[in-house]
């Protein structure tokens, strides 16, 4: 009985410090941004497991589709990296004229939150991207 508690006390301990070091990935997922009470966009961001993203923006004043675009992600140490990446802190909005977003698409640093698991997108505003899925 002893030799099987020591067994799992080893296992649950290795499998803490493979979390703790990042190398098991747990960032894949549903995330949505959270701004202030009264935002102007709906920002969502899916993160695969393969290494690809999909972010989607929407226009809550006029329910219209702002931009959809996909790419790469990968951890690098605190933060995620990805790329070509629609950098918003709720101040894109849907507009007619533009046709395409992609010449302001950049690569993008997220901080992860150690204890939420949250991405930070901006630290002074306090927006966030919450995981929900």
């Amino acid at each position: 009985m002893l030799l099987f508690d020591k067994k799992i006390l080893l296992s649950a301990f290795i499998l803490l410090l493979f979390y703790s070091c990042g190398m098991i990935n747990t960032h894949n997922g549903v995330y949505v941004a959270v701004f202030t009470d009264r935002a102007i966009t709906a920002d969502t961001l899916i993160i695969y497991k393969n290494g690809t993203y999909k972010h989607i923006i929407y226009d809550n004043d006029s329910d219209r589709l702002v931009n959809i675009n996909t790419g790469t992600w990968e951890r690098n140490g605190d933060h995620l990296l990805f790329n070509d990446f629609l950098f918003n802190e709720d101040d894109i909005y849907y507009d007619y004229r533009v046709k395409s977003y992609d010449k302001y698409l950049i690569n993008s640093y997220l901080p992860i939150n150690p204890f939420s698991n949250n991405l930070i997108i901006n630290y002074d505003s306090e927006f966030y991207y919450k995981k929900i899925k």
